[in-house]
């Protein structure tokens, strides 16, 4: 797709700001069918991750872009375990596979995407964050894995930090096991299993808030999708992890090799996904829905606006004045366009169509992410 110069990209902010920021266009700029659960876009080429997916069929599909419309299908990739998720920088693609770890493919020439290393990781790797030669790896109970990526073909761990054991070790080194977690003061909904090394999982019916139903619905994949450090977002240095029932964990990461804590914030409900700006830091918080932070202090974050949707909101991002919310499966206009120009009062303007788990702000394009289209509106028009 023909990108904005740096210039252009710059003029068209400062004409949106001075107009006040507008929802995207409610007619998209392309379509693709099938479902799909993640995408990135480098070097005029789009990359959709497809959701479920079949024996021989790939799991990510590189397609065209130009003019702003998908044109044909470039090239396929098919990866050795099972993705979640994708990040995409510097002609290197970067696959999060739960409980396999991190793989590593060179797509220097989109025609042919190529194996390049794989990173076992203690956890269940739901996302990364790529910046300036590092990967940040949101692994679920085994905490955020940070990686330098300098020399994407041969990747090496430099650190992980976990903000409490997983609940399977707690009170291993002798202390007491409170709470979700160890040494945590959490309400006593929160309080595990008399059995937590039961495989049929970790808590009680009612113990997380996120989870409703009989005992037999709550599953290990469940704990595994909505504990532990489920995604991780940067504001220069610093890292604020979305980790579940503990909320908010901030970190302080100028050196990478040491990641030491400086903040945190107990949500209501489990934290699940997180993005941060100009101050602010937005989350989906289960039932909760959308939780809007002061972040200006990092040390003290302080709660500014909640709005609650109509649907379980799955993934978020933030451009411009405006959230782009994926609020599930529950309706047929899943993508939620939310003004939050005045933080203290965030309001949906739009809905648009689609069963929605996931949204992407990439370039100059909102993509949704549903379980029967990929679609694309532009950002900077009507």
């Amino acid at each position: 797709m023909k990108k904005l110069s740096a210039v252009g990209l710059t003029l068209a902010l400062i004409a949106a700001t001075a107009q006040g920021a507008q929802p995207p266009s409610r007619d998209p700029l392309f379509q693709v069918a099938g479902a799909f659960r993640d995408a990135a876009v480098h070097d005029d080429h789009l990359y959709l991750l497809a959701g479920e997916v079949a024996a021989g069929q790939p799991d990510v599909l590189v397609l065209h872009l130009g003019g702003g419309k998908v044109g044909q299908q470039v090239s396929r990739y098919t990866a050795r375990y099972a993705p979640l998720a994708l990040s995409a920088a510097a002609g290197w693609m970067f696959l999060t596979e739960g409980d396999r770890g991190l793989e590593v493919v060179d797509i220097r020439d989109s025609a042919e995407p190529r194996w390049a290393a794989h990173v076992p990781l203690e956890g269940y790797s739901h996302r990364a964050v790529l910046r300036d030669g590092t990967a940040l790896v949101a692994s679920g109970f085994g905490g955020l894995h940070l990686l330098d990526i300098q020399n994407p073909g041969r990747p090496s761990l430099l650190s992980s930090y976990q903000a409490y054991p997983p609940p399977q070790n707690a009170g291993e080194d002798g202390t007491e096991s409170v709470g979700l977690f160890a040494g945590e003061d959490l309400p006593e909904s929160l309080l595990p299993m008399a059995s937590p090394s039961d495989e049929s999982g970790y808590f009680r019916p009612d113990d997380l808030p996120a989870y409703e139903g009989n005992e037999e619905e709550i599953t290990p994949q469940d704990i595994r999708d909505r504990e532990g450090v489920l995604d991780v977002a940067l504001d220069g240095a610093i890292a604020y992890l979305a980790y579940g029932s503990a909320g908010i964990v901030i970190l302080d990461i100028s050196n990478p090799r040491n990641p030491r804590r400086i903040g945190g914030y107990q949500t209501e409900w489990p934290a699940e996904s997180i993005a941060v700006r100009d101050g602010r830091a937005y989350l989906t918080s289960g039932v909760g829905g959308l939780l809007i932070l002061d972040i200006t202090d990092p040390i003290r974050p302080k709660k500014l606006a909640q709005l609650r949707t109509r649907c379980y909101p799955k993934r978020l991002a933030v451009r411009y004045g405006f959230v782009y919310l994926a609020d599930g499966l529950c309706g047929d206009k899943g993508l939620l366009v939310i003004d939050v120009q005045d933080p203290a009062t965030p309001r949906v303007v739009e809905r648009l169509t689609g069963r929605i788990e996931n949204v992407r702000v990439l370039g100059d394009r909102v993509v949704s992410l549903g379980v029967h289209k990929a679609r694309g509106y532009s950002l900077f028009s009507r």
